[in-house]
């Protein structure tokens, strides 16, 4: 099976692209709609900030005025005056009515923007639920990934992070339990049987004048954290029976060159580098057997992966931060290249096609009508809609950052927009 265009010409992403787009518009569509809707919360809570501020100010003047008034004519009169004593007992009266009412005001205010800041959290609750589901089968390209499993208490906890070519991160869950290596807590010995001493400096020795070498037993040591990504791998052996600390961090650098590097790990968390010419080649042969038979099983737990738990740009969380704007316009740019393309060699202008070439000789026409799409950006005022306007759908659609749409994608804005 192979994917053409239109014109039957190959179509180089060899994937329904098309799902994509219509995944990508009914997830982008509502984020933003609900997005708006937060914005509009927002500015609420303003306001009602701003009415309780002015408000306040308001009755403090009322409350100056009438004790200024009070005051004229309590000025001349003595303090047992009758006059006197009821001018004074009307402003304490009203000093105390108006602290009761301020305190009625700011509560009736808080009240309500408690209301608008939970009616937020549903909100966002809503656009984590949107995002979660076109995130898990997004189909945008990876640029890379890491993995990070760590010993808590008797259980391993795991999580993974896919990065994206728009520069987007997502975290994900993992169910370490679910492998039957990580289900339980794992010593190097599982994996390198035998006595297993490592050198890690020198020590001065009670009994000689020169130091002599420093060794830490590990065969019974535990595996309490591994870390996998594209550039190197890491684990951390802690001596079984100490306080989890204590033990060797092992660095596997994954580049050209390669190379394994060594840390001491002291009881107080300490780090120290293990030199070249302390460590044998048996010890360095020993972890780097260990990391080869540990490795398959960390690159398993992908397999494991569950909830998505986060997503950033750039270290930011696009919820927590308002990113929802700039989310949309990475992924448009990213998509833009190649819903033009097919476009401009679809049959009817009025839709997009691509088709499928099975192997059995029978051809298959998937379509988008355009309207279809269009309609969806009618639901988003003018200024999100024209989010889409490189995409070249719409052709009543203005970028309003361009006139036009300026070429391949090339990576993520190098700005982010809030």
């Amino acid at each position: 099976m192979r994917f053409l265009y239109g014109d039957l010409s190959e179509f180089p992403q060899q994937e329904n692209t098309l799902d994509l787009l219509k995944r990508f518009v009914d997830m982008a569509v509502d984020v933003l709609k609900l997005d708006l809707q937060i914005s509009a919360a927002q500015q609420a809570i303003e306001e009602d900030k701003q009415f309780v501020g002015e408000a306040i100010q308001d009755i403090d003047s009322f409350h100056e005025t009438l004790q200024e008034a009070i005051h004229q004519v309590t000025d001349n009169r003595t303090d047992d005056d009758v006059v006197a004593i009821l001018a004074q007992g009307a402003a304490d009266n009203f000093t105390k009515y108006i602290a009761d009412g301020k305190g009625r005001l700011i509560a009736r205010v808080e009240q309500r923007i408690a209301g608008t800041q939970n009616t937020m959290s549903q909100l966002s609750t809503q656009i984590i639920a949107h995002l979660r589901q076109f995130f898990m089968q997004s189909g945008i390209p990876v640029s890379g990934n890491a993995i990070h499993c760590a010993l808590e208490g008797e259980r391993y906890t795991a999580h993974c992070e896919i990065h994206d070519v728009t520069g987007i991160r997502c975290s994900y869950l993992l169910n370490p339990q679910s492998s039957e290596f990580f289900s339980s807590p794992k010593r190097l010995g599982d994996l390198v049987p035998g006595k297993q001493e490592f050198p890690i400096g020198t020590k001065q020795s009670r009994f000689k004048k020169a130091p002599v070498t420093d060794y830490i037993r590990l065969d019974e040591a535990v595996l309490y954290q591994v870390t996998e990504n594209d550039e190197q791998g890491e684990f951390r052996l802690a001596k079984r029976g100490g306080n989890g600390v204590e033990g060797l961090c092992v660095r596997i650098d994954k580049s050209k060159d390669g190379g394994l590097s060594v840390l001491r790990i002291d009881p107080e968390g300490n780090r120290h580098p293990v030199t070249a010419d302390v460590l044998k080649d048996a010890n360095t042969e020993s972890l780097s057997q260990f990391w080869k038979q540990l490795l398959p099983q960390v690159v398993g737990l992908y397999r494991t992966r569950g909830d998505l738990s986060a997503i950033n740009i750039d270290g930011n969380d696009i919820i927590q931060k308002r990113l929802i704007k700039e989310t949309i316009t990475r992924l448009v740019r990213f998509l833009a290249p190649t819903i033009r393309e097919i476009g401009a060699r679809s049959p009817a202008a009025e839709e997009l096609c691509l088709k499928i070439d099975h192997e059995t000789g029978k051809r298959e026409e998937i379509y988008i009508p355009k309207k279809q799409l269009i309609d969806r950006f009618a639901e988003l005022p003018d200024n999100l809609r024209s989010l889409f306007a490189p995409l070249g759908i719409d052709q009543n659609l203005k970028n309003e950052e361009s006139t036009g749409f300026e070429g391949d994608f090339e990576g993520p804005p190098t700005e982010p927009n809030a």
